[in-house]
């Protein structure tokens, strides 16, 4: 991460904040760690959206 950030003088961080605030929109969930093989590895979960869930979702501010 460290050298992400040396490389990316422009960035705000920001990036995963709010992909994580879009996953947790959709009633999902982003999670960060170490890859097995080095780096980093990003799990998104989102729930399948069936017709009834396509609705609520909608009329929720």
């Amino acid at each position: 991460m460290e050298a992400a950030r040396r490389l990316d003088h422009a960035g705000t961080g920001l990036g995963l904040a709010i992909a994580r605030e879009i996953a947790q929109a959709h009633i999902g969930s982003l999670r960060a760690g170490e890859s097995e093989t080095g780096g980093a590895c990003f799990v998104l979960r989102l729930p399948l959206a069936g017709p009834g869930r396509r609705r609520r979702a909608a009329m929720d501010p």
